[in-house]
C-alpha cells in the first residue's frame, strides 16, 4: 500500500477534532509503511515502528538504485540516510546527485550531519587485529548514526593480552561492547571476563574473512577450522542451508 497523502492529512484532521485519538491516529500510519519504486519498496516508516531509519545496503544494488532510495527516504523527510558497502566507484557516482560523507576504510556512508548522541552509555567497539578495522568502522560510525556515543580500540586481541588488559577502564564502563575478532574467537569471551557485569550486551563477530584477500577462501577457512566444511566432492548431498560461520552472537 502506498504512502496516501491525502489520507495522511485527513487523518490528522480528525485528530485535531478529536474524532481519533493519537494512539489509533499512530497505530493507523503504521499500516502506511513503503513506497513502491519498483525494483525496491522503501520503508518509509521504519523508524515510526521500530525507532530506526530504514538503512540502505549497497552490494549488490548499482549507483542509480541507491541514488533513487536514498533520494525517496530525503523526500519524504528522513534526515540523514546511511548506506552501508558502498565502494568508491559506486560513492563517486552517487555523490554526483546527493552529498555524501564517506568514510572509506568501512565503505559506508551518510547524507546530513552526524548527529549529537543521545543514547545511554557508550559503545564500545574492539577489534582484535588491524585487519578488522574496517568491519570495526563501519559499526561504529552505524551506530553513531543511530546517536549513540561510541569509542574505537584497535588491535588489542587475546594474542597479546597485555593490550587488552590495558584497556580495563574503558571495558567496564562500557554499556555495550561490540567484538571484531578476526583467526581467533576467544576475544568476546575474555571480554565478558573483564567487565564489571558479565550479563551486558556483547556483540561478537567472528570475521574470518578479515585476514583473507578472497572473502569465500576466509569463509572455507574459517568453516575448516570449526569442523563445520566438508568437501563438497567427498561430502554426502548439501544441507538445505549451509553453516553460518561468517558472523555469530
Amino acid at each position: 500500500m502506498k504512502q496516501d497523502e491525502t489520507a495522511i492529512r485527513e487523518l490528522l484532521e480528525r485528530v485535531a477534532a478529536g474524532e481519533v485519538s493519537v494512539g489509533d491516529a499512530l497505530t493507523k500510519l503504521r499500516m502506511q509503511p513503503f513506497e513502491d519504486l519498483d525494483f525496491a519498496k522503501v520503508d518509509h516508516h521504519r523508524a515510526l515502528r521500530t525507532g530506526a531509519a530504514e538503512v540502505i545496503y549497497g552490494e549488490g544494488k548499482d549507483a542509480e538504485q541507491i541514488t533513487t532510495i536514498a533520494r525517496s527516504m530525503l523526500d519524504r523527510g528522513q534526515e540523514r540516510v546511511l548506506i552501508t558497502r558502498l565502494s568508491p566507484e559506486k560513492k563517486d557516482a552517487v555523490c554526483g546527485h546527493i552529498p555524501l560523507t564517506y568514510w572509506e576504510k568501512g565503505r559506508i556512508a551518510m547524507t546530513g550531519e552526524m548527529p549529537e548522541p543521545d543514547g545511554a552509555g557508550t559503545i564500545l567497539v574492539m577489534t582484535a587485529g588491524t585487519s578488522d578495522i574496517p568491519v570495526g568502522e563501519e559499526a561504529a560510525v552505524t551506530a553513531q548514526a543511530l546517536g549513540n556515543r561510541v569509542k574505537c580500540l584497535y588491535d588489542v586481541g587475546v594474542a597479546g593480552l597485555e593490550r587488552l588488559l590495558a584497556q580495563l577502564p574503558d571495558i567496564m564502563e562500557a554499556s555495550v561492547i561490540i567484538a571484531i575478532a578476526g583467526m581467533e574467537g576467544a576475544l568476546a569471551s575474555v571480554i565478558g571476563g573483564l567487565a564489571e557485569d558479565p550479563s551486558f550486551p556483547r556483540l561478537l563477530l567472528q570475521m574470518e574473512l578479515g585476514d583473507w584477500n578472497d572473502p569465500a577462501e576466509g569463509m572455507e577457512h574459517g568453516a575448516r577450522e570449526s569442523g563445520l566444511w566438508e568437501d563438497r566432492e567427498s561430502a554426502e548431498p548439501a544441507p538445505a542451508e549451509l553453516p553460518q560461520v561468517a558472523a555469530s552472537v
